[in-house]
């Protein structure tokens, strides 16, 4: 019942993560059976909120009746192509999602779901247009993590999430993919092939969006937090200084994450697409990778 419930919340327009965050904690907080809300009950808790809060929306009957329409169409077609729903509410929920100060109340996946469990989780990210060097070297890190038992995440994106995902599965590895489009729908296209040779090496890809969701722009941010807060080390191969790679970053550092990044030769120093990777190494924090020999003090971390 409280799948549902969060994803007819979710459809409601004006209503979202931080919003339906406060429901669920005036439910708990009052002890509230949610398999025994209605829609006028869900009101009447949102009355009760707002009492505290003024932004809150309070939905309205007829937006909770269409709702239900669009929530109920939802399971369905989850149920037709083999789509998991997992809620906050779940035991396999990620513990790494309940720590952080945003978690998704519920979120798509298809694959092995219980790869988000695994307890060896790191992100390989990067710019959408790599040099060589650092194409290679996102492929080659997928690929020793792969080795040794690390579930690899990324975003699909191009350049060296791609280069990331292919080092592992091409490797006969397990990686997860935080989509900022829906499970069914990949972003970007050119990636289908690929998504899909994820899924058939085990993989899991997971998105906080039902099917048919347009796409807009929040949503990529809202994945990057997603890759920090499953993994323990973030690695950045590459990234200039306004790149989506240091959303990923900022949220690294707020969940109190390590951060590695990629060294660059003096013949790459002005080439744009390391001016980020310029900054993140003056921090004496950062682990910094020159050579194979430095991932040994990543793996340090995990142990």
């Amino acid at each position: 019942m409280y799948k549902q419930i969060y994803i007819k919340l979710s459809q409601i327009e004006g209503i979202g993560r931080k919003s339906m965050l406060l429901f669920r904690g005036y439910i708990k907080d009052n002890n509230i059976k949610m398999n025994t809300l209605d829609n006028t009950d869900i009101i009447e808790v949102y009355r009760n909120i707002k009492s505290i809060d003024k932004r809150i929306k309070v939905p309205t009957i007829d937006e909770l009746k269409v709702a239900d329409e669009k929530s109920n169409k939802i399971i369905d077609d989850c149920i037709k192509n083999k789509i998991k729903i997992t809620t906050i509410e779940d035991k396999n929920y990620p513990n790494e999602f309940r720590e952080i100060d945003a978690p998704p109340i519920l979120y798509y996946s298809r694959g092995n779901h219980n790869l988000l469990l695994h307890d060896k989780k790191i992100a390989i990210i990067g710019t959408r247009y790599p040099t060589n060097r650092g194409k290679k070297y996102a492929y080659d890190i997928a690929q020793y993590f792969t080795n040794r038992d690390y579930v690899i995440v990324s975003g699909l994106a191009n350049g060296c999430d791609t280069y990331g995902h292919r080092g592992c599965v091409e490797n006969n590895g397990k990686t997860i993919v935080t989509l900022p489009s829906d499970v069914l729908n990949i972003y970007p296209k050119e990636n289908m092939q690929l998504a899909e040779k994820i899924i058939e090496n085990d993989g899991c890809i997971i998105s906080e969006y039902p099917v048919k969701t347009q796409i807009k722009g929040y949503q990529f941010i809202e994945r990057d937090r997603l890759q920090a807060a499953l993994s323990k080390v973030v690695i950045v191969i590459e990234t200039d200084v306004d790149s989506g790679t240091m959303h990923t970053v900022k949220f690294t550092r707020k969940y109190k994450k390590r951060l590695a990044c990629l060294t660059f030769p003096k013949s790459l120093e002005k080439y744009k697409v390391v001016q980020g990777n310029k900054i993140l190494l003056k921090n004496k924090n950062v682990i910094k990778i020159s050579n194979f020999s430095d991932l040994k003090d990543i793996e340090e971390v995990y142990e």
